[in-house]
C-alpha cells in the first residue's frame, strides 16, 4: 500500500489494500478510519466517490457496480494524504467460512506438491482472517490478500482454492477468496451474541457454557497438576533414554477466548467484514456439534438467516458443504447432522453439496479436497449463476412398496442413475419390516428408480441409505455425483 503525504490517513479496511478482489455487477462497500470530519475521497479508475468521516472516524462509501474482468488502483484521499492500494481486480468474491475442513490448506490436499508447484493462477487471491489473540482489539480486522502462486497457495483454503479454480477457468474472471475459519469451532461460536439472547430455543446452549465456565477453574487446577506429572515423568524417560508415548494431557475448556465460546467467532471475525460486497457464502462446518443434530438444525437455518440479514442481502447464496464419510459403518453419530445440513436446502438461494464418498474413515481431514471443490463449483454455477449443467447427484424423492421390494423414486437433476463399487467398504442400502430391524439390502436401476431388497425382509416398509458414519456409496449419476444420504423412517433407533 503506497502513502504519501504528511499523514497516513485515511486508512482503508485491509480488505481493500493491495491485490484486493472487489466484487463484480453490484454496488461495492469501501470503509476505513480517518480522523473525525475529515473529508474521504474513494477513486477506482474513472470513479470516485466522496463522504465524511464520522465522530469516531469511520468512514463507509459505496462504489456503483463494476464490470467484472476490470483492473486498476483504489486511492483513498484525505486532507494531507494519499494512499494507493495497487493491482486490485473485480471478479467474484467468497466467503469461506467453517472449522478445520474448510481450514485444511493446498499443502495438505491430495497431489499437494504438484498442485503447488504448477499454480498459475494469480487472479485468484486469498485473505485470511486471523483467530483472535489475547492483545489483539476484538473485531479489529487485520491481514492482506495473497495472489495465488507457487509460493503463496500452500496456505490457501483448499476447498475454496479448487473451487475458485474451476470458476476461473469456466468464466475467466478473477476470484477472492476470504478465508475466515477456525478449526474445532462449533456452531455456536459462529452466532450473533444478539440472536443467542433472543432466540429462546438457544439458551440453553447459554445455560450449557455458563456450567462449563463456572466448572473451569476446577478443571484447570487439576489441569496443571496432572500436566506437571506428565512433564515429569517425560523428563525422567529422556534422561534414561526410554521412549515415552504418553498422551499428553488435554487443556480443559471454557478458558477465556476458548474456541469453544458462543458468539465469539461472530464478534471477532465475522463481524468486522460486514457489509463486505460478496457473491457467496461457502460453509462447511458440524464436526464439533455432532452430539446435538436438533440444536444444530436450528443454528444453522437461523445463522444463514442472520448472515442474509446482516450483509442485507435477502438471498445471499450460502453453499454449504455435508460432512463426508468417517469412522466405521457401525457408528450413526454423523447421520443426523447431515440430515440437519440437507435441510437447508429448501431455502431459497442455497445448495448442499455432497461429500459421502470423498472423505476417509480414519481420518476426520481427508485430503481429497479437490473433489470437494469441483462439486462445490458445480453447486454454484447452477444455483448461483442459473447454468444448465447437472450439478448434483440423485436427491430421493419418495418411495413405495412392491411386493417384497422397495422402490425408490429419486430427482436426477437431469441426468441417470447408477450403481458402482463403492470407494470404501460399508453398508450402502438398509431396509426393515415392521419389526423396525434393519439389515443391508441389495439394490439395483430400473430405468429412473432403484428397486432394493432383502432376501430378511419379506415385507419391507423402510429404507436407509449411507446412514452410517463410514457408509459405503454407491449410488451416483452418469457425471459421477454421489447420491445423497437418506432415510424414509422416523424411529428413534
Amino acid at each position: 500500500m503506497m502513502i504519501s503525504g504528511a499523514y497516513a490517513t485515511p486508512f482503508p479496511s485491509p480488505l481493500f489494500g493491495p491485490h484486493a478482489v472487489l466484487q463484480r455487477d453490484m454496488p461495492v462497500w469501501i470503509w476505513g478510519k480517518a480522523d473525525p470530519g475529515e473529508k474521504v475521497t474513494v477513486r477506482f479508475n474513472t470513479i470516485h466517490v466522496e463522504t465524511v468521516a464520522g465522530s469516531t472516524g469511520e468512514w463507509r462509501v459505496q462504489l456503483p457496480a463494476l464490470n467484472g474482468g476490470d483492473r486498476g488502483e483504489l486511492i483513498f484521499e484525505g486532507k494531507n494524504s494519499r494512499i494507493k492500494s495497487s493491482d486490485v481486480l473485480v471478479g467474484d468474491v467468497w466467503l469461506c467460512a467453517g472449522q478445520s475442513n474448510m481450514e485444511r490448506p493446498v499443502s495438505l490436499a491430495n497431489n499437494a506438491a504438484v498442485e503447488i508447484a504448477s499454480c498459475r493462477e494469480s487472479d485468484i487471491r486469498q485473505f485470511k482472517v486471523p483467530i483472535p489473540q489475547p492483545g489483539i482489539i476484538p473485531g479489529k480486522l487485520i491481514g492482506e490478500w495473497q495472489c495465488a502462486s507457487p509460493e503463496t497457495v500452500g496456505s490457501f483454503t483448499a476447498v475454496g482454492y479448487f473451487c475458485a479454480r474451476e470458476l476461473r477457468r469456466a468464466h475467466n474472471l478473477p476470484q477472492g477468496l476470504i478465508n475466515c475459519t477456525w478449526g474445532g469451532t462449533p456452531i455456536e461460536a459462529w452466532l450473533n451474541p444478539e440472536l443467542l439472547e433472543a432466540n429462546a430455543d438457544f439458551r440453553v446452549i447459554s445455560e450449557r457454557w455458563s456450567k462449563i465456565t463456572a466448572d473451569y477453574p476446577a478443571r484447570k487446577e487439576a489441569y496443571d497438576v496432572a500436566m506437571a506429572q506428565w512433564s515429569e515423568r517425560k523428563k525422567a524417560a529422556e534422561g534414561d533414554k526410554k521412549p515415552f508415548n504418553e498422551k499428553q494431557p488435554a487443556s480443559p475448556v471454557g478458558a477465556p477466548m476458548d474456541r469453544n465460546t458462543p458468539a465469539l467467532v461472530f464478534s471477532t471475525m465475522l463481524r468486522p467484514l460486514i457489509p463486505s460486497t460478496i457473491r457467496g457464502f461457502f460453509w462447511y462446518q458440524g464436526e464439533a456439534n455432532w452430539q446435538y443434530p436438533r440444536e444444530y438444525q436450528r443454528m444453522l437455518h437461523a445463522f444463514i438467516k442472520d448472515c442474509r440479514s446482516q450483509w442485507r442481502m435477502d438471498h445471499l447464496p450460502f453453499m454449504v458443504i455435508q460432512l463426508p464419510n468417517y469412522g466405521g459403518d457401525g457408528n450413526v453419530c454423523w447421520t443426523e447432522l447431515r440430515r440437519a445440513q440437507k435441510s437447508v436446502s429448501a431455502l431459497p438461494a442455497t445448495g448442499v453439496v455432497t461429500t459421502i464418498d470423498v472423505g476417509d474413515p480414519k481420518e476426520i481431514h481427508p485430503t481429497n479436497k479437490q473433489a470437494v471443490g469441483i462439486r462445490l463449483s458445480l453447486m454454484v454455477r447452477r444455483i448461483i449463476f442459473g447454468e444448465e449443467i447437472v450439478y448434483s447427484g440423485p436427491d430421493f424423492i419418495d418411495a413405495t412398496t412392491q411386493g417384497d421390494a422397495l422402490v425408490l423414486k429419486f430427482n436426477t437433476h437431469g441426468s441417470t442413475l447408477k450403481i458402482k463399487d463403492p470407494a470404501f467398504g460399508g453398508i450402502s442400502f438398509e431396509v426393515a419390516g415392521a419389526d423396525r430391524i434393519f439389515v443391508p439390502g441389495q439394490a439395483r436401476v430400473v430405468g429412473d428408480t432403484v428397486v432394493v431388497s432383502s432376501e430378511k425382509v419379506k415385507e419391507p416398509v423402510a429404507v436407509r441409505y449411507c446412514w452410517r458414519d463410514g457408509p459405503g456409496a454407491i449410488l451416483y449419476n452418469a457425471q459421477d455425483l454421489p447420491a445423497a444420504p437418506f432415510r424414509t423412517d422416523d424411529w428413534l433407533n
